[in-house]
């Protein structure tokens, strides 16, 4: 299909779009009952709040990227679109993986349902882009090396940590995709051939359940190592839209 071909009908294929049902538009909020959020005694701030103004430079740098960028004017090599695509999903694979490390070390009720709730989910979502991007095995996709060491980096946090800072790190992909689509709003036009993927990441509501869900815990976690974590996902998930393009990481 042409560019052309593509842009006109893209209106009346955007319900049938894999891009319509990533887990990042997903957030499980009826699986808890939201406690109050806790608010830091010297700032007021939650901390949530924290996390988000520590990555500014990332976010940024990621809506300046020329992946965005190409997005938001509908010139992004179809190619690069393609490659980050694939490379995505993969990599979301290995987050499902993860959760089923998660899952069995949470003691608390309520973390385990989000957890479960949240891998069904990535497998739901999984099962659906790898079918559209007829790839019959997520393991047979070469990783970058930077998607390696992404994906390397929320296994350790599995691995070693307490659940709920691998919800925390996997936070940051949830916030910074629904920041670019929300800024990229009017960009998402009739004639741009990726409206789609702009529309598809407006769910404001996901990343703000994450932020309430982490709140809500923020007295079972330290600050600081949080805070640290989420930094950490929000440069490896900048650099993921830099790499798209060939552009070095920060």
């Amino acid at each position: 299909m042409s560019p052309a071909n593509g842009t006109a009908n893209r209106s009346a294929n955007t319900s049938a779009s894999i891009l319509t049902r990533s887990p990042r538009s997903r957030v499980p909020t009826s699986v808890f009952k939201k406690k109050p959020v806790k608010l830091a005694a010297a700032t007021g701030e939650t901390l949530y709040d924290q996390m988000w103004a520590a990555t500014t430079q990332y976010q940024q740098a990621a809506l300046a990227s020329d992946f965005v960028q190409g997005i938001a004017h509908s010139d992004l090599n179809p190619d690069q679109y393609g490659q980050f695509t694939v490379l995505d999903a993969a990599y979301c694979s290995y987050s499902a993986d993860d959760y089923s490390i998660v899952i069995p070390k949470a003691t608390d009720p309520e973390v385990k349902a989000f957890c479960i709730a949240r891998q069904k989910d990535y497998l739901d979502y999984n099962a659906e882009v790898f079918a559209g991007w007829h790839i019959a095995d997520p393991k047979a996709v070469q990783l970058t090396d930077l998607a390696q060491a992404y994906a390397d980096f929320e296994r350790t946090i599995a691995e070693t940590m307490d659940p709920l800072y691998f919800v925390v790190a996997m936070t940051p992909c949830i916030s910074l995709w629904t920041y670019i689509g929300l800024t990229l709003a009017p960009d998402a036009t009739p004639n741009n051939l990726y409206a789609s993927w702009i529309e598809a990441n407006q769910v404001a509501e996901a990343p703000k359940d994450m932020a309430d869900f982490i709140n809500a815990h923020a007295d079972q976690l330290d600050h600081q190592r949080a805070i640290e974590i989420f930094i950490k996902g929000m440069q490896f998930e900048c650099n993921m839209f830099r790499s798209a393009c060939g552009q070095p990481p920060i």
